[in-house]
C-alpha cells in the first residue's frame, strides 16, 4: 500500500497504534474504554470523549450497519491528484479563502 507523507508520519507516532484501536472500535459502535481513551487524550478529557460517544452511539443506533472494509490495493488515481492538487498554489489559495469565509473569485 501506498502511503501519503503525512500518513507514514503518523504510522511512526507512538500513538497511532492507539489511535487505530479506537477508530475500529468506533467504527463497529462500541465506545472504547477509559483506558484505551487515555493513551490519547489528556485526563480531563477522557470522561467527556468517553460520554460523548456513548451519547452518539445511543441516539444514533444503526444495528444493520456494515463497515466497508479498506481495500489495500484499490487504485490510486484519486488519491494521487488529491496530493498533486494540495501542492498547487492556486488550490491552497482557495482552499485559504473557502476556510476563512473570503470570496474565491476576488
Amino acid at each position: 500500500m501506498r502511503y501519503s507523507r503525512e500518513i507514514a508520519q503518523s504510522i511512526s507516532d507512538h500513538r497511532y497504534q492507539s489511535a487505530k484501536t479506537i477508530f475500529d472500535e468506533i467504527k463497529h459502535g462500541h465506545t472504547p474504554s477509559e483506558n484505551l481513551l487515555s493513551d490519547l487524550f489528556p485526563p480531563d478529557l477522557v470522561k467527556i470523549v468517553k460520554d460523548d460517544l456513548e451519547l452518539f452511539f445511543a441516539n444514533n443506533s444503526l444495528p444493520d450497519k456494515k463497515v466497508r472494509q479498506h481495500i489495500d490495493t484499490a487504485p490510486t488515481e484519486i488519491s494521487d491528484a488529491r496530493s498533486k492538487a494540495e501542492k498547487m498554489p492556486s488550490f491552497q489559495a482557495l482552499h485559504s479563502a473557502l476556510l476563512t469565509r473570503r470570496n474565491p473569485m476576488n
